[in-house]
């Protein structure tokens, strides 16, 4: 997983921290786990994993993941719709 982060880093920014560049700078930079990852992921139901460690899953268990969270946030927008 820190592979393909550090990837996406490089390609997109340079290799820089883009929020660490601000802080620099002086301004304040709110920072939000994006849905999979920290506090706000999804655990233990409709086969998403009870726990587990986002930075050390290999590819595929990113892509697993990804694919069973985007399935329940896809049916839960459905039912508030």
């Amino acid at each position: 997983m820190n592979r393909l982060m550090d990837e996406h880093r490089m390609v997109f920014y340079g290799g820089k921290y883009l929020a660490d560049e601000y802080v620099k700078q002086g301004y304040a930079v709110p920072v939000i786990d994006v849905h999979h990852f920290g506090e706000r992921a999804p655990r233990g139901f409709n086969g998403i994993p009870e726990s587990y460690d986002p930075m050390t899953l290999t590819e595929d268990d990113v892509i697993e993941v990804d694919h069973l969270v985007k399935s329940q946030l896809y049916l839960g927008m459905r039912q508030l719709n």
